[in-house]
């Protein structure tokens, strides 16, 4: 099953996806054209891409999903692209990954929804804005622009319509990660016993066609029998015709043999 983790800057929906992949979630990494940030490695937090690498990517349909953001960095328009790399997925495997709303959207369109849940992080903005401050590289101009786009982006409504929960993360990470695991073993179990219901009722449905099959084939023999039956009868019949017209013709030709011999007679 995939884990999509969603959520506001600075919701600890990273966080959360550090400490599944240590727990033996296997990560999905998306590409990135912004800037990496202090202690992040290329490949692990994202694979950055210069933006003409990127838009490569988008001209070869290289990407599930993309998406823009406009930005300014000290004060300079700039924008920076998000995108996830077509590639193959373990299903018996679980798997993590950080999006977007619409790029969880775009997801699981693509891989499927019995494949995935979808878990919206959801954090007080005070205890955001504190957590982005101590991340580094901390932009205020950048900062501002993203609350603004996250109030418009993350609107209630769009949450309740792609994600399957929201989970609270204004206390320890460690409290997060036992509330999401929870939460995410109920979900894949739900799926799994979806999964047999669903391999249930297909079965009996199967069942149910060699039924009707047989039911079918018992029909035809009968009606076979019943035609046969019939084809004997309108045989019978056609040579008790036959002989009836054979009678009637011997009697014709006696009759005729009669009045010969009367007229003889006289």
């Amino acid at each position: 099953m995939i884990a999509i983790l969603c959520g506001k800057s600075a919701s600890g929906k990273d966080t959360l996806l550090r400490e599944l992949v240590r727990d033996g979630f296997s990560p999905i990494v998306s590409s990135t054209s912004r800037p990496m940030r202090e202690k992040e490695v290329d490949g692990r937090e994202y694979f950055f891409h210069s933006r003409e690498e990127f838009e490569q990517m988008i001209k070869e349909n290289r990407l599930i999903e993309y998406r823009t953001y406009n930005t300014l960095v000290g004060g300079k328009p700039d924008t920076w692209y998000y995108g996830m790399e077509v590639q193959e997925f373990d299903k018996n495997r679980d798997y993590a990954v950080v999006l977007d709303l619409q790029g969880a959207e775009s997801f699981v369109k693509y891989i499927g929804p019995e494949n995935c849940f979808t878990c919206y992080v959801e954090v007080d903005e005070k205890v955001r804005e504190e957590r982005a401050k101590s991340r580094g590289s901390f932009d205020k101009t950048e900062w501002d622009r993203r609350v603004s786009a996250d109030a418009r982006d993350f609107a209630k409504d769009r949450v309740e319509e792609v994600c399957d929960c929201v989970l609270h993360n204004n206390h320890t990470i460690a409290d997060l990660k036992e509330t999401f695991m929870n939460t995410f073993n109920y979900f894949k179990g739900m799926a799994k016993n979806k999964d047999e219901i669903i391999l249930t009722e297909i079965r009996d449905a199967i069942k149910e066609y060699y039924n009707v099959i047989q039911g079918i084939n018992e029909t035809y023999s009968e009606v076979f029998k019943s035609l046969n039956d019939t084809k004997s009868l309108l045989e019978e019949n056609k040579q008790l015709r036959e002989e009836n017209e054979r009678l009637k013709s011997m009697l014709a030709e006696r009759e005729e043999m009669e009045e010969e011999n009367e007229r003889d007679d006289i």
